[in-house]
């Protein structure tokens, strides 16, 4: 039986890839992880009957910058599993069922539904395979309601769209 003892792992090039502390807890300084939401003040409408990407321009954390606040989309850098976590306040006074997708490259992966609810949190979670240079990206669809719906206003604690490499 044989022990390697290490604090630190790095790459050829000096970049520290894994930290371990006296207690063995496992730091990954460089893992990618996000988490977008929208910063500017006001209301968004969402036209009745249409797929709507939704407009997260901005980070509390962004750790290797592969979300992009200009086009609203994360960029997988390496290929495995990420986890996303995506969640919206929704009023509307015309009702009308609200979904809510995360797309990968263009397409639908992740749906929640809520439906005829004037106000409501919309949340969805989960797993996706990415291959490097996938993008993900949030989208908001509202139907049969009597007025547009909106989305929440300038305060990250009512939306965001998060995700991180599990592995």
């Amino acid at each position: 039986m044989s022990t390697l003892k290490v604090d630190t792992i790095q790459h050829s090039g000096g970049t520290t890839g894994l930290t371990i502390d006296s207690s063995g807890r496992i730091l990954q300084p460089t893992k990618p992880a996000f988490r977008a939401y929208r910063n500017a003040t006001g209301w968004n409408d969402i036209s009745n009957g249409t797929w709507t990407k939704v407009a997260l321009n901005a980070t509390d954390f962004n750790i290797g910058s592969h979300y992009d606040t200009s086009n609203y989309r994360f960029t997988a850098p390496v290929s495995g599993v990420y986890v996303f976590d995506y969640q919206l306040y929704s009023y509307s006074s015309g009702g009308g069922s609200k979904n809510m997708a995360v797309y990968v490259n263009g397409s639908e992966k992740m749906r929640s539904y809520y439906s005829n609810e004037a106000e409501s949190t919309i949340k969805t979670h989960g797993p996706l395979y990415l291959n490097a240079t996938d993008y993900a990206e949030p989208y908001l669809y509202v139907a049969n309601a009597t007025s547009n719906d909106y989305y929440f206003n300038s305060s990250s604690i009512y939306g965001w769209f998060t995700g991180y490499l599990l592995g």
